[in-house]
């Protein structure tokens, strides 16, 4: 069914992997839902899949989907990281995601939005390029959000081999060093300096949506709110 080009139209790339696409096929449902307008979901994934096609066959009118093509990550050895090889896929995915941010652009007149997820800040530059505004859907809560907005200064503190260490990040109930997922924390790995990648992308976006409630975080949401002024 053709799009109706006189609403506005979001673009949403889901980063490699089931766990990230299920949340952005269901944000695009409450666009088009709830918010009348219509969305395009690009995604990484292979469109045999059993998952996915259950995923796609339950949208609405008015969301569609556009398969990135393959991308070889043959070239890398066979223990990288899955935070790695995702990032590196995404990474080299741009100029087929320049071509597709293109054909939609024309297709729909404008994109009112493009939404990524953690890992798809490397592909914000091909929102600006379109001059359409970016956002971040931060699937996890505040605290999470804090802790990698304040990752790169923690990355120069000494926490290394303390487990008894606290990371004590702004406006939340201060954490032991082990209590945090190793690969975020060990500053030797190639995962840590992925993280850190990306967690510099998050004051380059226009907005960042939050899976989570005031009520339930006040703390680190008023310092989120005052360090980038709302």
């Amino acid at each position: 069914m053709s799009v109706t080009c006189s609403k506005a139209h979001v673009v949403l790339l889901s980063s490699p992997g089931i766990g990230h696409l299920s949340p952005i096929v269901e944000l695009a449902k409450r666009l088009a839902l709830d918010h009348n307008l219509t969305a395009t979901i690009i995604t990484f994934f292979d469109r045999s899949s059993d998952i996915q096609q259950s995923m796609f066959s339950s949208l609405p009118i008015g969301v569609s989907t556009v398969c990135l093509p393959p991308i070889s990550l043959d070239d890398l050895p066979t223990n990288t990281h899955i935070i790695s090889r995702l990032s590196i896929m995404i990474s080299r995915s741009i100029p087929f995601l320049r071509q597709i941010l293109l054909d939609l652009q024309i297709k729909n007149k404008r994109i009112a939005a493009y939404i990524i997820d953690l890992f798809g800040g490397d592909t914000i530059c091909l929102a600006r390029e379109l001059g359409a505004p970016s956002y971040i859907f931060f699937t996890t809560n505040f605290f999470y959000l804090s802790f990698l907005l304040n990752l790169p200064t923690l990355c120069h503190e000494q926490h290394d081999n303390n487990p008894d260490s606290l990371l004590a990040l702004p406006g939340c109930t201060p954490l032991y060093h082990n209590d945090f997922p190793q690969s975020a924390i060990d500053k030797k790995s190639d995962v840590f300096a992925w993280m850190i990648h990306h967690s510099k992308h998050h004051d380059k976006v226009d907005g960042i949506m939050v899976n989570s409630f005031e009520a339930m975080e006040g703390g680190v949401v008023r310092f989120l709110k005052e360090r980038r002024n709302g």
